[in-house]
């Protein structure tokens, strides 16, 4: 697929994938839209094709840096979708760089920083500092990176997920923790940009299940509220990883900003 065609008017997608993932995990939605819109899946550094070499510097200007890279030579303003840490990236990517964002679609982004700033430190703002601290600690212990794998899958997507992995998925989900607890260091290193997102102008849609984690609900919340060009939307009995789980509930959804005249009954 060519990144620049002056006579191709279809709309511009970049999908940016969560943790412990890569760009395949739109392949759902990439086939949902096949032939009404040009789409892009990057690689996350450290997932895919992206290498990730372990620095106390690591942020989510490297993040932007890598999704830019691969997207090419896209000039024209684009819709950009991201999904937990990706939804993160891509609120980072927004403020840094608004006017290449059409419209900003977010399905429950691990915006952290957004939660913290308003003082919640109790209840679900104390559980992510408990997953995030379980990655710290376990950085050089083989065992450790395990039990903050386990922990990790079984806060977001149940204790069932963890027992249906089979053990080479197991492995490799402890092989990315090193990655993961970068992820949690560079959303807290961005506070000062993710904080107050109330600046956005573009179009902004929130999409948050209803049967998910209550920080991930309270983080699309504060987020709604700042953000006046926003709209936000729960997908009832729905959970974190929905957009890999339930494409066929979410995608349409999703797909509602960048192609209009999308048939909800799809």
């Amino acid at each position: 697929m060519s990144n620049k065609n002056d006579t191709d008017n279809r709309p511009i997608v970049v999908c940016v994938h969560g943790s412990a993932s890569n760009g395949g995990q739109w392949r759902a939605f990439r086939q949902a839209v096949r032939g009404r819109c040009r789409v892009f899946t990057p690689d996350l550094v450290g997932y895919g094709s992206r290498r990730y070499r372990a620095n106390s510097g690591f942020s989510l200007q490297n993040e932007v840096d890598a999704i830019i890279e691969q997207i090419g030579d896209i000039t024209e303003p684009f819709h950009l979708i991201g999904h937990s840490y990706g939804g993160a990236v891509a609120t980072y990517f927004a403020k840094k760089y608004p006017e290449r964002i059409k419209s900003l679609i977010l399905y429950e982004p691990a915006n952290f920083a957004v939660l913290f700033k308003e003082g919640l430190h109790t209840g679900a703002a104390n559980e992510i500092h408990a997953v995030r601290a379980r990655f710290a600690n376990g950085a050089g212990n083989a065992i450790s990176r395990w039990r903050a794998a386990r922990s990790f899958i079984t806060y977001w997507s149940g204790a069932k997920a963890w027992r249906n992995f089979k053990l080479a998925q197991r492995s490799w989900f402890a092989a990315m923790s090193p990655k993961v607890a970068a992820e949690f260091d560079a959303i807290a290193a961005a506070h000062d940009t993710l904080s107050d997102v109330s600046d956005l102008e573009m179009p902004v849609k929130i999409v948050c299940g209803t049967a998910t984690r209550d920080a991930a609900k309270q983080v699309c919340e504060l987020m709604a509220v700042q953000i006046k060009s926003s709209r936000l939307l729960r997908l009832v009995n729905l959970r974190h990883m929905a957009p890999l789980t339930d494409p066929d509930s979410v995608n349409p959804l999703l797909i509602d900003y960048v192609i209009p005249a999308w048939p909800r009954s799809a």
